[in-house]
């Protein structure tokens, strides 16, 4: 009996959010002793975020122009200087446009590279709600928890609920030599608005504990100017 397509069936409804809240719970204590089945996880997502992020910057071809036959009339003789002179307004319009400065956007990251998010609660942030705005050419958004290891913690889980109510989970993270555990996400894949992150630390039985946790709301750089 082939046990593969139950397996692939659970993940991508775990990925699609219809679990129900028992088979959920089942499903993530499962991520922590099965490491294989948390790659296949990880590889079914990247594969999901890749195919969002290709249909996101696929460009529509040019729609084909046709150009009619001119057929003779005396009205046709006045479109030349008809099309003279909108052309003259909008030069004008341009040019007016041009001079008038252009309202200042507000962002902390610079657009076509990776913008990383800490997540952490310090002085400097202590807020419960963080406001992200990412430019539209970033690729990649980087959440950070600031973490040091610790030796009765075998590993993280960062949990992230969706706008939607849908929920992702991120298993066996550690952290890095900055001290950070991060985890990368297609900005793609993730439309605009309110966020939930907690972290979970796994200790060496397998049991996990609330370790920190931070709400954010993600918008569009753009958004700033209006």
């Amino acid at each position: 009996m082939n046990a593969a397509a139950p397996a692939s069936e659970r993940i991508r409804a775990y990925l699609d959010g219809t679990l129900d809240e028992q088979a959920l719970e089942e499903f993530e204590l499962a991520l922590f002793d099965d490491p294989d089945l948390a790659e296949a996880v990880d590889a079914e997502r990247l594969l999901r975020d890749g195919l969002r992020e290709m249909q996101a910057r696929r460009k529509p071809e040019p729609a084909t122009v046709v150009a009619l036959p001119q057929r003779r009339s005396p009205v046709l003789q006045w479109l030349p200087l008809a099309a003279s002179l909108a052309l003259g307004v909008l030069i004008g319009a341009l040019a007016v446009s041009l001079r008038a400065p252009a309202p200042a956007v507000g962002t902390a990251a610079i657009g076509g590279k990776t913008q990383f998010v800490g997540l952490s609660l310090s002085r400097s942030a202590p807020s419960d709600e963080l406001l992200v705005r990412i430019p539209a050419d970033t690729p990649q958004l980087m959440l950070q928890f600031t973490r040091p290891r610790a030796a009765d913690v075998r590993d993280y889980l960062l949990e992230l609920e969706m706008p939607d109510g849908s929920r992702q989970a991120f298993a066996h993270l550690l952290p890095e030599a900055d001290g950070n555990v991060s985890v990368g996400l297609a900005v793609a894949a993730l439309p605009a608005g309110r966020y939930h992150a907690r972290l979970f630390a796994i200790t060496g039985d397998g049991s996990r504990r609330d370790d920190q946790e931070r709400r954010f709301v993600l918008e569009p750089a753009a958004a700033a100017a209006h």
